[in-house]
């Protein structure tokens, strides 16, 4: 293969190179012999072309020295980002033949996909945990054009906060991605809108789907990010614990019980159909002192929205319960993304710098005894 094929001229280039330090007097012989590649290699490498020779071993040399540049360049990059998990993960050798598994069908460049596991690492998560969560990991951030780290932390911080596990993280991914689609706003919009809504829902019962549903419904009322997500916090822990005594009273006026008989928390749903049911026959006027009594000023906001188009949230949280059917919404999304020309350039792209990785660690060896080679002979001259 090409691969084998260039990985053939590595190994032969590192051996000679390292000849050349400890057999000095033979280096003008190997340079005479070599004359048309060092050219070609000094091409590549932004010197001048010599205007002499046959131009064909100046190409190929050329051809060699540019793909020894990108196996040199995305190898240590790579090895760099793995050195440094094994460093924060007390010593877990990162296997480069599940990492390469991991990100195959990805348009993420190989470098890119390493620094993201490095993310999930990061934020607390094994190396096998991490590496099992990646590849949803990536397709999250193709589907939502977001960078790797955001969809890594997102993904992470929604699992922690709802007590699910990495096996979850696709689904998570999937859901997220289908409340962006359903709404007016972007997945980035969305995993802003849950790092302050998602701090308090699942305290007070709400689901993950219950949060996403609601941060949908605002959305399409022209309330998202930061400013959804807090509006549905402060409403959340405002209805499971009242602020204020008239709030309390509001609710024991109207027979609305947040709480089951056990003492856990009704699903949000349900108790947003209470709300609504209660609301409903009351004039514009007793609704909005209602609502006043009962939250703050965002908090009551969201509540008059999500009151009024309470059958449409009920929808979207039927679809976000469905995303992962099939291949998943993500898996989906991603197939119909990378048939486009810039997706497939993508791929493309990506895929050779993953042959350039996978060249990097069948030489590896050669080149470490390459550079030690130049080392010890700039260290003795």
């Amino acid at each position: 293969t090409s691969a084998a094929n260039l990985a053939a001229n590595i190994k032969a280039l590192g051996g000679a190179v390292a000849q050349n330090a400890t057999h000095q007097a033979h280096w003008n012989t190997l340079a005479n012999e070599g004359n048309a590649a060092a050219r070609g290699l000094a091409g590549s490498l932004g010197g001048l072309w010599l205007t002499y020779g046959s131009l064909v071993p100046l190409a190929a040399s050329a051809a060699i020295a540019s793909s020894l540049k990108n196996v040199f360049t995305v190898g240590k990059n790579l090895e760099y980002e793995f050195t440094y998990i094994q460093a924060i993960t007390n010593g877990t050798v990162v296997s480069v033949s599940e990492f390469s598994e991991a990100i195959k069908g990805s348009m993420a460049a190989p470098v890119e996909a390493a620094k993201g596991l490095r993310t999930l690492a990061q934020a607390g998560l094994e190396v096998g945990e991490a590496m099992v969560a990646l590849p949803s990991v990536l397709k999250l951030a193709t589907v939502g054009e977001v960078d790797l780290a955001g969809a890594a932390l997102s993904a992470t911080a929604i699992m922690h906060t709802f007590g699910m596990s990495v096996n979850d993280i696709g689904h998570i991914g999937d859901s997220l991605a289908t409340a962006a689609r359903l709404s007016a706003t972007s997945v980035k919009e969305m995993m802003e809108a849950m790092k302050q809504a998602s701090s308090v829902s699942n305290v007070f019962g709400v689901s993950l789907h219950e949060t996403e549903a609601a941060l949908a419904t605002l959305a399409n009322r022209g309330i998202e990010g930061s400013a959804a997500g807090t509006a549905i916090r402060n409403m959340v822990k405002e209805l499971a614990s009242p602020a204020t005594d008239k709030a309390a009273y509001a609710l024991q006026q109207y027979g609305i019980q947040i709480f089951n008989a056990d003492g856990s928390a009704k699903k949000f749903t349900e108790n947003l159909q209470q709300l609504a049911d209660v609301t409903s026959v009351m004039t514009k006027e007793t609704k909005s002192r209602f609502l006043e009594d009962m939250f703050n000023e965002r908090g009551a906001k969201a509540a008059n929205i999500l009151l009024s188009d309470l059958e449409k949230m009920k929808s979207v949280l039927k679809e976000l319960e469905a995303s992962s059917s099939g291949l998943g919404f993500m898996t989906e999304a991603q197939i119909r993304i990378s048939q486009s020309t810039e997706g497939m350039i993508k791929t493309l792209g990506a895929n050779i710098t993953a042959t350039f990785g996978e060249v990097f660690q069948e030489v590896k060896p050669q080149i470490d005894s390459l550079i030690h080679s130049v080392a010890t002979l700039v260290s003795s001259s």
